[in-house]
């Protein structure tokens, strides 16, 4: 049988720009494996081990240097992109860029407290709910309708009646009034007496 990695050999993919950066990080490594190399203690081997210790760490440095500089223009690049997409006017494209680099967090679930400041149970948090929507949408018991008669109206019953009966049935209603569902299918009925 047949490794998998002989289907899906593994692939190093290094930027041209970066083989400077490649092979000082390669070099650095090889510094590191020299001076781990020497077991015995001798002068010789003291200035060899100092030599290749010291090169290490020249060599970290530089990496380090070099990594804040790649995130820095990494850094340019993004603020170039946004700001690019801003003066287009491409909202779009710039929360795209913000999502992109933003920090991620996870959803946090609201967490409704009782009266007495106790994390509220389901059936708590429902209720609470239930009574804040009522309070918020609640509209009044009943509409005045004027005693007198409108003199002229801009529309003809035919056109209230079409009207009527296009209404979605799902829209939504004032609390005292009727589902739109029910005036959709009263409408004969109902367009004359309106």
């Amino acid at each position: 049988m047949s490794k998998i990695s002989t289907f899906f050999p593994k692939q190093v993919t290094i930027k041209p720009s970066d083989t400077a950066a490649h092979t000082q990080i390669l070099h650095k490594w090889g510094h590191r494996k020299a001076f781990l190399r020497f077991t015995t203690v001798s002068t010789q081997n003291l200035f060899h081990a100092w030599y290749h210790v010291s090169r290490f760490q020249i060599l970290k440095r530089r990496a380090k240097i070099h990594a804040w500089s790649v995130r820095q223009l990494r850094f340019q690049e993004v603020i170039a992109s946004a700001t690019a997409a801003a003066l287009k006017h491409d909202t779009h494209s710039l929360f795209q860029i913000i999502n992109k680099f933003s920090p991620k967090q996870p959803m946090r679930r609201m967490q409704l407290r009782n009266q007495q400041g106790q994390i509220a149970s389901p059936p708590e948090e429902t209720a609470m709910l239930r009574h804040f929507i009522q309070e918020t949408w609640k509209g009044p018991k009943s509409f005045e309708t004027p005693d007198a008669s409108i003199p002229a109206l801009p529309f003809s019953q035919a056109e209230l009646l079409h009207a009527l009966s296009q209404m979605p049935a799902t829209k939504a209603v004032a609390r005292p009034c009727a589902p739109a569902i029910v005036w959709k299918s009263i409408a004969p009925q109902i367009a004359q007496t309106m």
